[in-house]
Formats: structure tokens, C-alpha cells, sequence
């Protein structure tokens, strides 16, 4: 059998990276009731220089988080879903690119693979996935080698982030900012010349929202991200829900 090709797998990686690099992200959770400051109360818009590296280091310290998002790079529409630890350990991740969809969740380890037929024969071949998907069907394919899938965590998108402006913030101009509602929640808006960035406004400076292109313009999208601290735990599906493919 053929094995998969992981540059398409990593496709989605390495287009969010390469948007979070150029300032690609997303919504925290609401702040509570008790946080949230009185509505007379008017809220001063911070300088970026003071309020991004505090959010780079609010990120580094998350523990887990949600994202959502659509990204075109190179022509390719890629719509992410992605939830779990910063560790990697449990997460579970939604794709759907343009040669099929898939889903991958980890537990304790261990990685457990669905996807649509599209994506399969993009990977392995029409007459693999032929076969992988007479044997599979619904259920979930199991490997303990979830390294073949690539870095592709809550963890390793973060750094990615955290790495790029939100650290190195005087690598672009900020040309306006202001104070907005973001779904319900208070928000400051910092323009740049390439991305746009929300941040909580009450609360930790949780990133909200960024939407953006990349350096060369070959790449844009927006992301989102929530529940910020508090994902809940995935669980791996029942052995019966499960199949084991020799070399995968």
C-alpha cells in the first residue's frame, strides 16, 4: 500500500503558520460578568507596543484553546477547526481542503484518523483508497505513531504565533486602533499594513480575532479562537469504532 503523502497532510500546518507568522489568529473566551468592566466605564485603547508582547505572553502560558478559521494559500481553500492541550497530548482537528476532508483526534498518544475518500486518494491512491475504504468505512483508523501526521497541535500553532508579531511587533506599522464589540465582547482593534488584530479589552488580553495575508500575497484568511483554558478532555472512540492498516 501506498504510503500518504505528508505534504498533503501538512498542508494545513503549513498554511496556518504561515498566516499566524504574518499575523493570522483568533477569539478568546468571553470574559464573566463579574470581569467585565461597568458599560458607562470608557475604556483607553493601549499602544500596541504595550499590549502585544502581553498577549504573546498570555498565549505562551495558555494551556488549551480553540481555533476556527479559512485560509487561502496558493490558491487552496483550507477550513480548520482545531481544539486541545498545548502539549499535544489531547486535541481534535477538523480539515477540509480542496482534495478532500479529514479529521484527526489524539488521546494519550495515540492518533486516530478519518477521512473522506477524496482525501484518501489524494494521499494513497485511487486504488488504495479503494481499499482503505472497504476496510475502514466509518470507523477511525488507530496508529501509535501520530508523529507521521506532523506537528499538528494547539501547541505547536501557538508558538507559531507567539513567535512571530505579537513578539516582534515593530516589524509592522499600526495605522489606526480603536475600541469595538466583537460578538458581545469588548475588543481593541490594531490596524497594521498587513493584519488586523483584535484583543480582549476586558480581562486577560486574550488575541480575539487577527485576519490578514501574508508577506508575499500569496496567502490570506482569518482565524478565531475560544474557550481559552478551559477545552474540555477528548475521549478516544471504542475499540469497535476503531481499524489498524499494516504500515500506517
Amino acid at each position: 500500500m501506498k504510503t500518504f503523502k505528508s505534504s498533503t497532510l501538512l498542508l494545513a500546518v503549513a498554511a496556518s503558520a504561515a498566516l499566524a507568522l504574518a499575523g493570522c489568529s483568533a477569539p478568546a473566551e468571553s470574559p464573566s460578568a463579574s470581569e467585565s468592566a461597568p458599560a458607562e466605564q470608557q475604556l483607553q485603547v493601549p499602544e500596541a507596543s504595550e499590549i502585544l508582547p502581553r498577549t504573546a505572553e498570555v498565549i505562551k502560558n495558555a494551556t488549551s484553546v480553540s481555533m476556527s478559521g479559512e485560509i487561502t494559500q496558493a490558491g487552496e481553500v483550507i477550513k480548520l477547526d482545531l481544539a486541545g492541550t498545548n502539549d499535544g497530548s489531547n486535541s481534535r482537528a477538523a480539515v477540509s481542503l480542496d482534495a478532500g476532508s479529514f479529521e484527526l483526534l489524539t488521546v494519550d498518544n495515540t492518533a486516530y484518523l478519518k477521512a473522506d475518500k477524496a482525501f484518501f486518494i489524494e494521499n494513497a491512491g485511487k486504488e488504495a483508497a479503494g481499499m482503505i475504504d472497504s476496510l475502514v468505512g466509518e470507523k477511525w483508523i488507530s496508529t501509535s505513531n501520530a508523529s507521521q501526521f506532523g506537528d499538528f497541535n494547539v501547541g505547536a500553532m501557538l508558538k507559531t504565533m507567539t513567535s512571530g508579531d505579537l513578539e516582534d511587533f515593530d516589524s509592522q506599522k499600526f495605522t489606526d486602533s480603536s475600541l469595538e464589540d466583537l460578538a458581545g465582547v469588548k475588543a481593541f482593534k490594531y490596524t497594521g499594513d498587513e493584519n488586523d488584530y483584535w484583543i480582549a479589552a476586558e480581562g486577560e488580553p486574550y488575541l480575539l480575532q487577527v485576519e490578514g495575508s501574508d508577506a508575499k500575497g500569496t496567502g490570506s484568511g482569518s482565524m478565531s479562537f475560544s474557550d481559552w483554558n478551559t477545552v474540555s478532555p477528548f475521549t478516544a472512540p471504542a475499540k469497535s469504532e476503531t481499524v489498524s492498516i499494516p504500515g500506517l
